[in-house]
């Protein structure tokens, strides 16, 4: 009899025992759950950010570039035609701006009349040159990557107008893309992040880090890179490139005229 009191006290202390914990167990386990879903939003919140600050700076970059090649267009070195004059200046100015690969003016052909390197024939810049004689207007190329050096490029070009109002030429402007990985190497994010920009295609024209092995390649069926191409700006869950798995935030380059591009800021979730 005793034997059937004490196990019914047993049973009946072990139900308070679970009335009690059970509630507090839910309690961790939901303030662990929401604790880690805001941590994961600040997150994001804080990747996205710093994918829409490169896209920022990016189009500060081309205004810039803007800028220079409307005060080229009116200096009479370029506006009139003098090869020599204009070899100068731009060699001068190439020494002054290290962003740029090249400066100079092109005709109609695409071909440059002047060129701060001196026996050069680029085509990289061609596209945005004679798109200007297309539209008379301040216009950006496709992004361009040199096989020989891996050196991931795009031009600008603006239209250079005689007294008259006539298309003479085109002042152009060679733009190293590799500012990107300085961008990354100089900010002080966590280790394991990834910073990448693509284009409309799905080719890597910027990469950090290991932008040796990665600026250059096609990789538009990659996950990420498929995610990025799909939807334009947000963030995800997905395998990099490289397979690994990364959190990361993009957005859009934004900046008419350059064509449709992207860049991309990824961490690692154990980050």
């Amino acid at each position: 009899m005793k034997h059937g009191v004490f196990s019914s006290l047993r049973v009946r202390l072990m139900g308070l025992v679970l009335l009690a914990v059970v509630p507090a167990l839910w309690l961790l386990f939901y303030t662990s759950a929401r604790h880690r879903q805001l941590l994961m939003t600040g997150i994001q919140t804080e990747l996205l950010r710093w994918s829409r600050l490169a896209a920022v700076d990016y189009a500060q970059l081309l205004d810039g570039a803007h800028q220079l090649l409307v005060t080229l267009a009116k200096l009479p070195e370029v506006g009139n035609r003098d090869p020599a004059a204009c070899q100068v200046l731009m060699e001068d100015l190439l020494k002054a701006y290290p962003l740029y690969v090249n400066l100079g003016v092109g005709g109609s052909d695409g071909d440059a009349s002047c060129s701060a390197l001196r026996g050069r024939v680029d085509p990289l810049h061609r596209t945005a040159v004679q798109r200007v004689f297309e539209t008379r207007q301040f216009t950006v190329g496709e992004y361009v990557v040199d096989r020989a050096s891996g050196r991931a490029t795009v031009t600008a070009a603006h239209p250079v107008l005689d007294a008259a109002g006539e298309l003479r030429a085109a002042v152009f402007a060679e733009i190293d893309m590799g500012w990107f990985h300085e961008l990354a190497a100089g900010t002080d994010l966590p280790s394991g992040t990834v910073l990448m920009a693509i284009d409309r295609h799905g080719t890597i024209f910027a990469r950090y880090p290991e932008p040796e092995r990665w600026v250059g390649r096609s990789v538009p069926e990659a996950p990420i890179v498929k995610t990025i191409l799909a939807r334009g700006a947000g963030v995800t869950e997905s395998h990099d490139v490289d397979g690994t798995r990364h959190v990361f935030a993009f957005t859009l380059l934004e900046r008419p005229p350059a064509p449709r591009a992207f860049v991309s800021v990824g961490l690692p979730p154990s980050v």
